[in-house]
């Protein structure tokens, strides 16, 4: 694999994290000048992302000069005149970075708990299962936004490190596991517990939203339970759709965000 798949719960647009895979990739000596590219559908696979994403990726890589285009043969890795120049130029990532917050988050717990009655009645995990639980609290800037807590099987999860837990959502906690047939996000305000207060610097009167993200099997067993809670102040959430244009008149579009 040259490129590295993108973390699908990073703060930075997708496209972006695809530029910056191929200049990691070029620095690290795995593209040389002159070196075709994958196919399309390849590299859609190895970065985890769309056709679209991946063209205006591309696209941008195109204009930096840092790839051609060759009618009948594919894509290539630009000449070395132009790669050499990389290291003094100011990289996509970094300019969308000077521009926006970056989050920090570090483990508040990781443990492994055995499902008793009560838990399986709260989360559907069946009596007996062994999990592993971690949370996280989320920070921008020194303010505290929100705490992230998962639960999963041990048997398909594996526990965090430190870098990890800062720059990873849910992904390393589904080793192993079967792709989600199914989706279930609940969203509610609740007051906080006590401790949920005081890491996220709240009166215990003060209300948050929570939501509830449950991934299921094609069986109906669960994978795995994301419960975020959000600071009332610090956190804001913005969702982007992108109309599908290409698709059929009369027929739904799909929406993306993200990207």
């Amino acid at each position: 694999m040259v490129f590295d798949p993108i973390d699908r719960h990073s703060t930075l647009p997708r496209f972006v994290q695809v530029v910056d895979g191929f200049e990691t990739a070029l620095r690290a000596g795995r593209l040389r000048a002159g070196q075709m590219l994958p196919r399309e559908s390849e590299l859609c696979a190895q970065f985890g992302v769309s056709r679209k994403t991946l063209r205006r990726a591309t696209d941008h890589l195109a204009k930096l000069a840092l790839i051609r285009r060759m009618q009948g043969v594919g894509t290539v890795v630009a000449e070395d005149a132009r790669i050499a120049g990389l290291g003094a130029r100011r990289s996509l990532r970094a300019e969308v970075l000077s521009v926006q917050p970056v989050p920090d988050t570090r483990i508040l717990s990781q443990v492994r708990v055995v499902v008793d009655v009560e838990l399986s009645r709260r989360t559907r995990f069946r009596v007996g299962d062994e999990l592993l639980q971690i949370r996280r609290l989320r920070a921008v800037d020194g303010k505290p936004c929100a705490i992230l807590e998962d639960l999963a099987p041990v048997a398909r999860a594996r526990e965090l490190g430190e870098a990890e837990a800062a720059r990873s959502g849910c992904e390393p906690l589904r080793r192993g596991a079967s792709p989600s047939s199914l989706i279930r996000q609940e969203i509610e305000a609740r007051l906080p517990t006590r401790e949920q207060a005081a890491e996220l610097g709240i009166a215990e009167a003060t209300p948050l939203l929570c939501e509830r993200v449950s991934s299921f099997d094609d069986v109906g067993e669960m994978l795995h339970l994301s419960t975020n809670y959000y600071h009332p102040v610090n956190y804001r959430m913005m969702t982007v759709t992108v109309p599908d244009l290409s698709a059929p008149a009369g027929q739904p579009r799909s929406a993306a965000a993200g990207d």
